[in-house]
């Protein structure tokens, strides 16, 4: 009974535009949000006695609301759209729509399949029926005082009627006064308005310029200071929510509050935190200019070299037979220093290490970072033996060479680094496309680039890294754990379902960059699958540290 009573309901044909988000996948189906971009409704009929809930069957989407599209909701903020409902050449709707019902689509050649046409690389168009509410307005009573006839009293009258009633009333003045020898006036629409859209060339203004309020007159520098002040601000938010999100909703709330109170003509508080802000932002600008340098903008390094030579047979001294690989990698760290690893691996050891990690078949998935921490941790665990020849020479080189904790710890980051990205699946590379049409998978295998199919639980033990040369984020992440961890540096390993990633932490005294507090230690993230991020460094996408769970650590 409430929506009855308090909607009128329409029907109309639509046409709809979107893009899909956030896709999750549940066994074989792929299940996508859907963000309405730009809706288009024709031959509008208003629906007695309408329910929504009777039209909830078969095939449909619904929504509680759809917003329209407004210069003080910004569509990162909250989601809206386009809504553009003509009712003539001049005019059309502007307003939300309540309980919307979207269903009867239009058909493929087929007539099985909703006719979907995609007309950008993220964008999408379908066409089908819509039901929608729009609450039902108020009747909006006639002032005491008579109307005159004469046209620019009915001006006067009627715009201090709407601010007496609080709705802004738009379009033609003549018509919004039907009825004035009544006790009420037509009931006009509070939830959406029919407004100007294009600009038309008539004679007579829509508002009487006599009534118009002047315009407030900006001097240069006041405009000047305001885009400068909203620039600073608006970067900082950027740069808080990727790298300090604790400093972020402090600083957006200020910034509302302080538009907020500009749009009430608070001017007293609007001075005085207007001001609190601009040295606050400067504040902050001066503080974070070096880290916000430093910390988002990869190094260059030079390139390095990586040689393989093909496996030779040996055969130890109870007859086994091996094969043993070499491998020689050259780099260069973020200082010019160059090192040289020659180091080899053996196959048995290889298909040992890969036999421990498919163990993992045999876990308890009861939770998907429980899963990966007791894989990481089985790899670790079974391969440090393997992994002595390697860290041995490492040592050495940091020994020679006179290097700090953190310089240390950046020579294995730039060797990861150096080695090639890889992409690994648990699937055929075709299959782990299909999961992500359009998106990062998508583009990579599109693109040709390489991939190592068939892996279980996607990542490669630090062994079987060690031996091909082939892994990506995890596999990496882990490899630098294990080397780090037989230094003795404090290292950890980060996964984050958020941006289906993984990177290495490393708790030293870094100072900058993006960062979690583990037993009290600061461990600082970085980004291991491609060059030039230093201790503390990763994505600016990636920036939010709330997305990221920590699997294995050690603080030594």
């Amino acid at each position: 009974m409430e929506l009855k009573e308090n909607f009128d309901y329409y029907s109309g044909s639509f046409e709809g535009i979107f893009r899909k988000r956030n896709s999750n996948q549940i066994g074989s189906l792929i299940f996508s949000e859907i963000n309405w971009q730009h809706i288009t409704i024709t031959e509008v009929k208003q629906v007695s006695n309408f329910n929504p809930d009777k039209h909830k069957v078969g095939d449909y989407w619904y929504s509680e609301k759809i917003r329209q599209k407004k210069w003080y909701l910004p569509a990162w903020l909250i989601q809206s759209s386009d809504i553009f409902i003509p009712k003539n050449e001049d005019t059309a709707f502007s307003g939300d729509l309540q309980h919307v019902i979207i269903k009867d689509l239009e058909l493929d050649s087929s007539n099985k399949l909703p006719f979907i046409q995609e007309i950008s690389q993220d964008l999408l168009l379908v066409r089908g029926t819509i039901y929608f509410g729009l609450p039902k307005p108020p009747l909006i009573v006639q002032p005491t005082s008579p109307l005159v006839t004469d046209a620019p009293q009915k001006n006067v009258d009627n715009q201090l009627l709407g601010r007496v009633q609080g709705i802004n009333i738009l379009g033609d003045v003549s018509s919004s006064i039907e009825h004035r020898n009544t006790n009420f006036l037509k009931p006009v629409e509070q939830n959406g308005c029919w407004r100007n859209f294009i600009n038309s060339n008539k004679e007579r203004s829509l508002l009487d310029p006599t009534s118009q309020t002047p315009k407030r007159q900006f001097g240069f520098f006041s405009l000047l200071s305001s885009l400068f002040f909203a620039s600073l601000w608006g970067l900082a938010l950027i740069y808080l929510w990727f790298s300090f999100p604790q400093f972020f909703w402090p600083l957006l709330i200020s910034g509302v509050l302080w538009l907020l109170f500009r749009i009430l003509k608070w001017r007293v508080w609007s001075n005085r935190l207007g001001w609190i802000l601009m040295l606050a932002v400067i504040y902050f600008w001066v503080q974070n200019y070096k880290t916000a340098q430093t910390d988002l903008i990869p190094k260059e390094t030079k390139n390095g070299s990586i040689k393989t030579y093909p496996p030779k047979e040996t055969e130890s001294s109870s007859n086994v037979k091996d094969y043993i690989s070499a491998k020689e990698i050259k780099w260069w760290d973020f200082f010019d220093k160059n090192y040289f690893l020659n180091f080899s691996t053996s196959a048995i050891k290889y298909f040992d290490s890969k036999a421990n990690r498919e163990k993992a078949k045999n876990y308890i998935k009861q939770d998907q970072i429980e899963f990966f921490t007791q894989t990481y941790r089985s790899m670790v665990n079974y391969d440090n033996n393997g992994l002595d020849s390697v860290i041995t020479l490492l040592n050495l080189q940091a020994e020679k060479k006179k290097l700090n904790p953190i310089q240390k710890a950046e020579m294995v980051v730039t060797f990861i680094q150096e080695i090639p990205y890889y992409l690994v699946h648990d699937m055929s590379c075709a299959d782990a496309r299909k999961t992500d049409p359009g998106g990062f998978l998508d583009d990579y295998h599109r693109k040709g680039k390489p991939c190592m199919p068939n892996i279980f639980a996607g990542v490669q033990s630090p062994y079987e890294f060690l031996h091909n040369l082939k892994g990506d984020c995890d596999t990496r992440s882990v490899l630098g754990y294990s080397i780090l961890t037989e230094m003795h540096i404090p290292a950890s390993v980060w996964v984050s379902g958020a941006y289906g990633h993984s990177v290495l932490g490393v708790g030293l005294p870094v100072g900058t960059g993006s960062y979690k507090e583990i037993d009290g230690m600061k461990h600082y993230a970085v980004e291991l699958t491609s060059k030039g991020y230093r201790l503390g460094m990763i994505s600016a996408s990636n920036r939010n540290m709330n997305n990221w769970t920590i699997t294995l650590y050690k603080n030594n």
